[in-house]
């Protein structure tokens, strides 16, 4: 065969190029096709799907009920409809619709959801229905006096721009997307062009100075065309009725905190430490306490949830705890590299998480270790003043005497947990001078939830009077202050709970427990079941959160940004995990299984309300 001319190379090499660009374009087209296809099923099946939870929701709430209790709520607008659509990948949309009766407002808002959907191609997983139930006219500095004095992203109000329904944002919008900026006490004029822009609205040169503050009351239908009623006043504005809390429920949201625990967790062992839920903005820090702390609660959650998957991933993270110990001789302790330092609560908690372990998987392989820690713990202390030392350098010279008063309960308890296993007389003889020191010192005053750990705790192997009386005081002396926290603040859970147990056993032994109020506590038991609620992300709340399917159905710090973070799921974990293991004797001596038979105090979210525990500057 002969030589191909230059020309004919040429002419070839253009004809397939020809060709390949002619089955580039084909593909390209095909794919097109496929999708447009594709995107049109999903558009048809995701209406249909919407009006089925339309169908519920408007079976709920469009009733002649409804319609005369709702009458003049609105003001001048009628009635007042939002409608809110999430696929829990991202933000839900919010629809609007108002009309001169329920049904013509109802089906405004339907009309622009359905249409929504299909545009957006929006499968309807969450859909909540929302009513206007009450209006007010507001200036902009009255409204910027409101955020002032509200407690962090508690102002339980949505806004009508200008006073008119044609603009308009609900409270969960205005809340999940820091158009309410409680930092600086303004409506936040940047956040709200951002949402607009996402939502495919107008931006605003400047903010204008009259608006309408409206609530609402409404209803949920879930992924499983289950429908909530959302409570409409008080802390738990917004969130779904849940009058009373058994431990069936308990352990379900127990559930719903170890699958968030088990999809932070990295494959080095570390979780994801925190998220600000908001803008699913990740908080670049590390603390090795709280991350043994997470364990720690994570065994909890194994004992009512006994997975291979869970025990695999405690595994996983308890690798990282030891991989972060150092030792000075034959005493361990807890590196904080990211400080550089030693710190006593991580070692004391160090040791209660691998005691758990030892103790529920009944693996002794990790007891050296706990003796080891053990003994770190036992060699931070002062024994000039008979004090604890709080802070050692890497090279386990002193760096701080003190730091925070949590750190001696910590401790304390760490030693008497080890010393269930061992029944080693040194660990308990340490732990007694603690608690001897603990009542000549007045801990009560500090109102520790770890103080109760510890009462709890060492009156189970000495019955001294002292300590009973101790320990339900640490509760009694407490308890208004306990009961009106505005806040979840799950460590208060836990402090009620062993001053319970403490109860018991002192009834059970027959020692005093003269002064303590044992209805009043299990009434403020109810009440901080309810506070703990609040701070749940329901579906009704995470719909509006940048990245919904995140941070759904488990626990967050609502005034604290939005904040899930693994110490305050370790909290509540460990509060609901001893509310489980009491609920039949607490539900024997009296305790309130309906919430409302129970006066939930104060529910003014008016003012600031400090943590229960200090932290470090980790956001």
């Amino acid at each position: 065969m002969g030589k191909i001319s230059r020309k004919k190379r040429t002419k070839i090499r253009s004809l397939i190029a020809v060709i390949a660009g002619v089955g580039v374009l084909a593909a390209l087209a095909v794919f097109i096709i496929v999708t447009l296809i594709g995107n049109a099923n999903k558009r048809a099946s995701y209406k249909e799907a919407f009006l089925q939870k339309e169908a519920i929701l408007r079976q709920t709430v469009v009733t002649p009920e409804h319609e005369e209790s709702l009458k003049g709520a609105a003001g001048d607008a009628g009635y007042v409809v939002f409608l809110s659509v999430c696929d829990t990948v991202k933000r839900a949309y919010v629809y609007n619709g108002t009309g001169n009766t329920l049904q013509s407002a109802w089906e405004e808002a339907s009309s622009a959801a359905l249409k929504g959907v299909g545009k957006n191609i929006v499968e309807p997983v969450w859909v909540k229905a929302e009513t206007v139930i009450n209006v007010e006219p507001r200036t902009l500095t009255q409204i910027k006096r409101d955020i002032s004095n509200s407690l962090d992203c508690y102002y339980h109000y949505g806004l009508a721009f200008e006073g008119k329904f044609d603009f308009a944002l609900t409270e969960g919008e205005c809340n999940a997307t820091k158009i309410f900026d409680y930092d600086d006490n303004v409506i936040n004029l940047k956040y709200l062009n951002r949402y607009l822009k996402e939502t495919g609205r107008t931006s605003l040169n400047s903010l204008p100075e009259n608006y309408l503050r409206f609530q609402t009351g409404g209803y949920i239908c879930d992924e499983n065309s289950r429908v909530y009623e959302l409570c409409t006043e008080g802390l738990s504005y917004g969130r779904r009725v849940i009058d009373g809390v058994d431990a069936d429920y308990a352990k379900q949201l127990i559930k719903y905190d170890l699958d968030y625990l088990r999809s932070a967790l990295h494959s080095d062992g570390t979780f994801d430490y925190a998220v600000l839920a908001r803008f699913d903005n990740q908080i670049d820090w590390y603390n090795t306490a709280r991350h043994a702390g997470t364990i720690w609660s994570m065994i909890q959650g194994y004992q009512l949830w006994p997975e291979q998957g869970l025990k695999d991933d405690i595994d996983k993270a308890l690798g990282y705890l030891k991989d972060q110990i150092i030792y000075n001789g034959d005493a361990a302790y807890v590196y904080w590299e990211k400080r550089d330092n030693i710190e006593l609560g991580a070692n004391a908690i160090a040791l209660m998480t691998f005691t758990e372990y030892v103790k529920t998987f009944g693996d002794n392989s990790y007891l050296e270790l706990c003796n080891e820690l053990a003994k770190g713990v036992m060699s931070m202390q002062n024994e000039e003043k008979g004090t604890f030392i709080h802070v050692f350098n890497k090279d386990f010279t002193v760096k701080k005497e003190f730091d925070t008063v949590y750190y001696e309960g910590e401790a304390t308890y760490s030693l008497l947990k080890l010393y269930e296993l061992t029944h080693d007389e040194t660990l308990f003889n340490v732990a007694k001078k603690h608690v001897e020191r603990f009542i000549a010192e007045n801990y009560i005053k500090y109102n520790d939830h770890w103080i109760s750990y510890t009462f709890n705790e060492i009156t189970k192997y000495e019955d001294d009077p002292r300590y009973y009386a101790f320990g339900l005081k640490n509760v009694m002396s407490n308890l208004s202050y306990i009961r009106a926290r505005r806040t979840p603040a799950p460590t208060r859970v836990e402090q009620i709970m062993c001053a319970f147990e403490l109860y018991e056993r002192a009834a059970e032994r027959g020692i005093s427990t003269e002064g303590f109020d044992l209805k009043a506590v299990l009434e403020t038991l109810t009440v901080r079941t309810q506070r703990m609620l609040d701070g749940r992300f329901y579906p009704e709340i995470a719909m509006h959160m940048q990245s919904p399917k995140h941070i759904v159905n488990t626990y967050m710090m609502r005034y604290l940004n939005y904040r899930v973070r693994i110490d305050d799921i370790q909290h509540n974990i460990g509060g609901s995990f001893l509310f489980i293991k009491n609920y039949d004797d607490l539900v024997k001596c009296g305790m309130p299984t309906s919430a409302s038979t129970v006066d939930q105090g104060d529910q003014d979210v008016e003012g600031p309300e400090e943590p229960d525990e200090p932290g470090e500057d980790d956001e």
